[in-house]
């Protein structure tokens, strides 16, 4: 009994295992069969079922990891994607990286130095104002009272020779009537009795008081007539008293002015002065100063005194009342730019200290309060350097850490290597380390 009781159990086992296979087959057989009658059931839809059937039992019976060819080659795909995203975490180590060809730094203006230790000045920023020289302007006034017409527009910094023809001064159109018609027949007029009285004069025919009152207004008469255009229709012209150039334009074309109304200030310029007003509580420190740098309001450039001839003229030996602020002159030769009463940034300049690292302004970038550069890797690499101000003498900053002697840093064109920096990936690319 035992022994067909164990028989028994082996033969529903085996129907047990056999289940599911004739489950699947049912299954794949039913759409074939509702596809085809059982009269077109031919010899090679038989070879597909049981090839349908056969790969089933084998899926059935094969471990997780084993696949059939389709699934080899999907996973041959698969492996070469995990490959290629493998190369991509390369690239990713050199996410700081910066890519930017030397085609493409060329027509962005990159210029690139190397860092050299060297001498910096001590620094004392402050304010000041440029000045003309003294006895270097002049002013053209108004002649007559009347309308301005200007001989030609006349603009800041423009050079005009002495005796120069600036504006003229016409008063054909106002209700009191041409100003210097009227003179010329005053004049003519006063002319004609002074002659006249002088003759009678000689044959004692008037009195000496009465040939002196003619003389008088003849005089009188003449000085209105050449003071207002000697009469000529176009009317009165105004000249530059001395050489120099425009320092400002006081009217416009068509302005009405009266008699000695300022029309324009002009300005010898060959000299200018820069007066800096150094704090009080840094008065001591007057005697290290040697030179200066500035920048005047409004320019684009900073300005040494070293390159335009300049010498520290004076400085004054206490606080003037009511300021906090020392005056120390400069005086240089004027250039291009530059502009008499301007005010400017001002950094005085000490004694230089040896052994600085530092860059020039344009070198740095500021970003939320973090300044940083661009450092050149090799020829397409480049990469953004957090570092530490210091000290400015208005054209180079002290850089206190971050940069290394021998680095090579962006000095000009930083703009364009941080735009490039908003792209990781390069079409193309295939930079190596």
């Amino acid at each position: 009994m035992p022994i067909q009781s164990y028989h028994i159990r082996n033969i529903f086992s085996a129907v047990r295992r056999m289940v599911p296979i004739l489950t699947a087959c049912a299954v794949i057989s039913l759409p074939i069969a509702c596809g085809h009658s059982s009269d077109s059931h031919d010899h090679n839809d038989e070879q597909e079922i049981h090839a349908t059937h056969d790969h089933d039992h084998d899926h059935d019976h094969k471990p997780a990891h084993d696949h059939d060819p389709a699934d080899h080659d999907h996973h041959h795909d698969h492996d070469h994607t995990a490959d290629h995203k493998h190369s991509d975490a390369s690239d990713e180590g050199h996410s700081g990286e910066i890519i930017l060809t030397p085609a493409q730094a060329k027509a962005a203006g990159v210029v690139v130095s190397e860092i050299k230790p060297g001498p910096f000045h001590q620094v004392i920023p402050t304010s000041g104002r440029v000045l003309s020289a003294s006895g270097a302007e002049s002013t053209a006034v108004a002649t007559q009272a009347g309308i301005v017409r200007l001989a030609r527009p006349w603009t800041q910094g423009m050079a005009v020779g002495a005796g120069a023809h600036l504006f003229t001064i016409t008063n054909s159109h106002l209700p009191e009537g041409n100003v210097s018609s009227r003179a010329a027949i005053e004049y003519h007029k006063a002319k004609a009795d002074f002659e006249r009285t002088e003759k009678l004069y000689a044959d004692q025919l008037v009195t000496r008081q009465e040939y002196e009152t003619a003389r008088a207004d003849f005089e009188r008469a003449r000085l209105t007539y050449e003071a207002t255009g000697s009469g000529a229709k176009g009317g009165t012209g105004v000249s530059a008293p001395k050489g120099g150039f425009v320092l400002a334009c006081l009217v416009k074309d068509g302005d009405y002015v009266d008699v000695g109304t300022p029309l324009m200030t002009l300005t010898a310029n060959r000299r200018l002065q820069l007066q800096a007003d150094l704090p009080g509580r840094l008065y001591g420190q007057t005697g290290n100063i040697i030179s200066a740098r500035f920048r005047p309001a409004g320019a684009d450039r900073t300005y040494s005194l070293a390159d335009l001839n300049g010498r520290i003229v004076s400085h004054a030996t206490q606080i003037a009342p009511g300021s906090t602020f020392v005056p120390v002159i400069f005086e240089f030769d004027n250039a291009p730019g530059i502009v008499a009463g301007s005010y400017a940034e001002v950094y005085l300049l000490g004694a230089p200290q040896e052994g600085v690292i530092s860059v020039p302004r344009t070198a740095l970038s500021e970003e939320q309060g973090i300044y940083c550069v661009y450092v050149q890797l090799d020829a397409e690499g480049y990469e953004r350097r957090v570092v530490t101000t210091g000290r400015s003498d208005g054209e180079n900053v002290e850089i206190l850490s971050g940069l290394h002697p021998g680095e090579k840093v962006v000095t000009r064109g930083a703009t364009h290597v941080r735009l490039a920096s908003a792209s990781k990936a390069i079409p193309g690319h295939t930079h190596e380390h």
